[in-house]
C-alpha cells in the first residue's frame, strides 16, 4: 500500500464504509503494481508486453482494471467527504492521483469507444469531486501541473463533444473553473448542491454547463492558459452550432440560450488579443442572434425566444452595439428591425421588456454607434417602450434614446429636450442638440420637418385639437391602465385573437392618420366575455404630444350601440353649433357623460 494512504482512523468508520475503503485502497495498489508500468512503453499497443498468469493478458483486461481504478478513486472521494482522511495526507494523495490521471489521458486513445459511462469520463468526474472537496490542497498540485492540466482539459472537451456526453461536458467544465483568488482566500464555485442539481436531468445539466462556461470564458488567460481559453471559446461555438442535436427538446434549448445570452454580454467585456479567438467570439455572436431571430419567426421555438429575452438577451444585444465586432454582424440590425416592424413580435417583447428595461436604462456604451444601427436602436426603444407602458406600473417612466447618432444615452422621456424648430427630434443635452444640428445631420431636415408640421397642423382647427387634448387628459388620468391592461393583457395571454391597434402620432407628423400595427379577424366563439359577435371592440392607442408632455389614450370604440363614443360625438356636434368648444367645457361634459354611462369594457 502506498505510504501516503496509511489511514489510522479506518476503524472509526461503519463496517460497510470500512470494507469499501479497504477495497478501494487495494484496487489502487493493483493499479500501481500492474497497470502503471505499462505506460513507460511509449504507449504503443504493439510494444505492450503480453503477461501470463495473474498478469494483464490484453487491452480488455486493462480496460477492466481502469474501471477498478476509478472505483478506487470514488472510494477516496467518499472518505474525503466523510473527513476520514486527516488534512496532512490530502496533498500526498493528490500528488499520487494526478500522475494516474495523466496515464488515463495518454492511454485514452488505446481504449475502445465508450459512452458517457466509460472509465475515462468517470475518472474526470471523480477528479472533479475530489478537487472540489479539497480545493486548498488540490490547487498547489494544479499549479505545478498547469501545462499538462490545460492539455488534459482540452482533450477532455474534444472527447466529450464527440461522444455528445452532457455529463462529460459538465464534469470537464468543473475542472476548468477558477478556484482561487490572488489573496489566497478560498473561493469554491462548485459544491455538492451543484452535483445534486446536475442529477435533475439533461435540462439541468445544460444550464449548469453553460453557467460554468460563462464563469470560465470571461476570466480569459488570467486564470487559464491562452490555448485553453481559445479552445473553450471554440467549444462554445460548437455547442451553439449543434445545440439542437446535443440538447434535444425546446425546453432544453431554451435553458441553454438563457445562459448563452449572458455569455454574449461577457464576450463584449473580455479583452481578446488573439485573432483566432476573436473570430470565435464573432461566430458566437452570429449564432446566438441567429437563434433568437429563428425564435421570432418560428412558433415552435417561441419559448426559446421568450426565455432568451427574459435572460437579458436584449441587454446583451445593446451591450454588443458598442463593440467593434458587432459592426461586422448583420444579424443584430436584422433582429432589432424584426422587433420594430412586426407588432406580433412586439407583443412578445411586451411580455418580457419590463424586466429588461431596468438594465437598458442604465446602459451607456463608451464607443459611438454607427448611424444605421443607432437609427434602428432608437426606433426600437421609442416604439417598444411606449407599448410596454400599458403593462408596466404607472410609476415606471418610459425611456427613449437620444437622437444624436454620436450619443447613446437612454433616459426617461421627461429628461429630454425637444428641437424647437421641427419638434420631432429629442436630445439629452443642449451640447448634443448643437452637435447634431451643425454637423449636417439635422440641419437640412429640420426646416423640412417644420414646414411639413405646419402644413399638417393647419388642416386641423384649434377647436378640434383642444377637444382631443381634453379627452386625452381625462382618459389618461382615469381609464388608461384599466382599459389598456384588461384588453391588451387578455390578448397577450391567450394570443387567440388580435385587435386593431391604431396610433395617432402627433410627435413627427402632427396628424391623426392611423397606423395599423396588426389586425386579425376572430370568430364569435373566441370573443372575450365583455364583447359580442354583433359588437366587436377596438382599441385605439393615441400617442399625443403637446409641449413637452407625451400622453397615450386608450379608448374602446363601439359603433353599433348608444354608448360612450356616441355621447362624445353628440358633445362635438352640440359644441360646434353653440361655439362653446373649449377645454373646460369639453372636460366638464366628458366627466358628466362618464358618470352617467359606464364604459362597457368593465
Amino acid at each position: 500500500m502506498h505510504p501516503s494512504l496509511q489511514l489510522s482512523n479506518l476503524s472509526k468508520l461503519p463496517q460497510r464504509l470500512r470494507r469499501q475503503a479497504t477495497q478501494a485502497l487495494r484496487d489502487l495498489d493493483t493499479f500501481d503494481a500492474f497497470i502503471a508500468p505499462l505506460f513507460f512503453h511509449e504507449l504503443n499497443p504493439s510494444r505492450i508486453p503480453v503477461f501470463s498468469g495473474n498478469d494483464l493478458p490484453n487491452l480488455e483486461t486493462l480496460y477492466v482494471h481502469l474501471h477498478r481504478m476509478v472505483t478506487a478513486f470514488e472510494g477516496l472521494v467518499v472518505l474525503a467527504q466523510l473527513e476520514a482522511l486527516h488534512a496532512g495526507a490530502i496533498e500526498d494523495i493528490c500528488r499520487h492521483l494526478w500522475p494516474n490521471f495523466r496515464y488515463i489521458d495518454e492511454f485514452y486513445d488505446l481504449l475502445p469507444d465508450g459512452d458517457e459511462d466509460d472509465p475515462w469520463t468517470s475518472a474526470v468526474a471523480v477528479l472533479a469531486n475530489l478537487s472540489t472537496a479539497y480545493s486548498d490542497q488540490v490547487l498547489p498540485v494544479l499549479k505545478q501541473l498547469e501545462p499538462w492540466f490545460s492539455g488534459f482539459c482540452a482533450r477532455a472537451w474534444t472527447a466529450v463533444l464527440e461522444a455528445r456526453s452532457l455529463r462529460g461536458m459538465f464534469m470537464v467544465s468543473i475542472l476548468a473553473l477558477p478556484r482561487g483568488r490572488d489573496d489566497g482566500t478560498r473561493d469554491i464555485l462548485v459544491d455538492q448542491s451543484t452535483f445534486q442539481a446536475a442529477a435533475g436531468g439533461p435540462e439541468a445539466l445544460a444550464r449548469l454547463l453553460v453557467q460554468h462556461l460563462n464563469l470560465i470564458l470571461p476570466q480569459g488567460p488570467r486564470n487559464i492558459t491562452e490555448d485553453l481559453f481559445g479552445h473553450l471559446a471554440g467549444v462554445q461555438y460548437i455547442l451553439l452550432a449543434n445545440h439542437k442535436d446535443i440538447f434535444p427538446g425546446p425546453l432544453i434549448r431554451a435553458g441553454y440560450l438563457v445562459q448563452a445570452s449572458t455569455l454574449l454580454r461577457s464576450l463584449a467585456l473580455t479583452p481578446i488579443e488573439d485573432t483566432e479567438h476573436k473570430r470565435d467570439a464573432e461566430r458566437l455572436v452570429q449564432l446566438l442572434t441567429t437563434d433568437i431571430i429563428r425564435g421570432m419567426t418560428s412558433a415552435a421555438d417561441s419559448a426559446v425566444f421568450v426565455d432568451a429575452l427574459r435572460a437579458g438577451a436584449i441587454h446583451a444585444m445593446f451591450t454588443q452595439l458598442g463593440s467593434l465586432r458587432l459592426r461586422q454582424a448583420d444579424n443584430i440590425p436584422t433582429m432589432i428591425g424584426l422587433i420594430t416592424a412586426s407588432w406580433t413580435i412586439q407583443a412578445s417583447v411586451l411580455r418580457v421588456l419590463p424586466a429588461a428595461l431596468d438594465e437598458i436604462e442604465d446602459l451607456n456604451p463608451q464607443t459611438h454607434l454607427p448611424e444605421a444601427i443607432h437609427d434602428i436602436w432608437a426606433s426600437f426603444v421609442d416604439v417598444a417602450t411606449s407599448r410596454a407602458a400599458l403593462v408596466r406600473s404607472p410609476q415606471l417612466q418610459p425611456v427613449r434614446a437620444c437622437d444624436n447618432s454620436e450619443c447613446s444615452h437612454i433616459l426617461p422621456r421627461s429628461d429630454f429636450r425637444r428641437c424647437g424648430g421641427c419638434l420631432a427630434r429629442y436630445y439629452c443635452s443642449k451640447s448634443c442638440q448643437r452637435r447634431h444640428y451643425f454637423d449636417g445631420q439635422h440641419k437640412e431636415c429640420c426646416s423640412t420637418l417644420a414646414k411639413q408640421r405646419m402644413d399638417t397642423w393647419a388642416r386641423h382647427s384649434y377647436l378640434d385639437r383642444n377637444f382631443l387634448r381634453a379627452i386625452l387628459d381625462y382618459e389618461y388620468k382615469t381609464r388608461k391602465f384599466e382599459i389598456g391592461i384588461k384588453v391588451l393583457g387578455l390578448w397577450l395571454r391567450t394570443r387567440r385573437f388580435v385587435v386593431p391597434v391604431v396610433e395617432f402620432d402627433m410627435r413627427t407628423r402632427c396628424s391623426y392618420e392611423p397606423k395599423v400595427f396588426g389586425l386579425e379577424e376572430y370568430g364569435a366563439d373566441e370573443l372575450p366575455g365583455d364583447l359580442t359577435a354583433r359588437n366587436r371592440g377596438q382599441i385605439h392607442i393615441l400617442s399625443f404630444s403637446y409641449g413637452e408632455k407625451l400622453e397615450e389614450l386608450c379608448l374602446p370604440l363601439r359603433s353599433e350601440h348608444d354608448g360612450f363614443m356616441r355621447g362624445l360625438r353628440e358633445i362635438i356636434v352640440r359644441a360646434k353649433k353653440t361655439g362653446r368648444l373649449n377645454l373646460r367645457f369639453i372636460r366638464r361634459k366628458v366627466e358628466r357623460l362618464a358618470a352617467m354611462q359606464v364604459l362597457e369594457t368593465h
